[in-house]
């Protein structure tokens, strides 16, 4: 059976999805990111590996906030 020509083609849109969590800087959406899910925040992939990685206090707050998926993870 002969196969169709493609006929569109998929277009590589940038869409700013706002400031890192841990840095600060800006985000778009081919970054590799992990979102929030109670607040709603997104953090660059390396700055939140390298938050988990810090020795934390007894008491830290940031427990009830666990990343609900990750976005795009670059492989280089």
């Amino acid at each position: 059976m002969p196969r169709h020509k493609k006929v569109w083609s998929k277009k590589n849109i940038v869409v700013d999805i706002g400031k890192c969590k841990f840095c600060g800087k800006d985000m778009v959406n081919t970054d590799s990111f992990v979102a929030f899910y109670p607040s709603k925040h997104k953090a660059h992939y390396i700055c939140y590996k390298e938050d988990a990685e810090k020795p934390k206090t007894a008491f830290y707050w940031s427990v009830f906030e666990m990343p609900v998926y990750l976005c795009y993870i670059n492989e280089e």
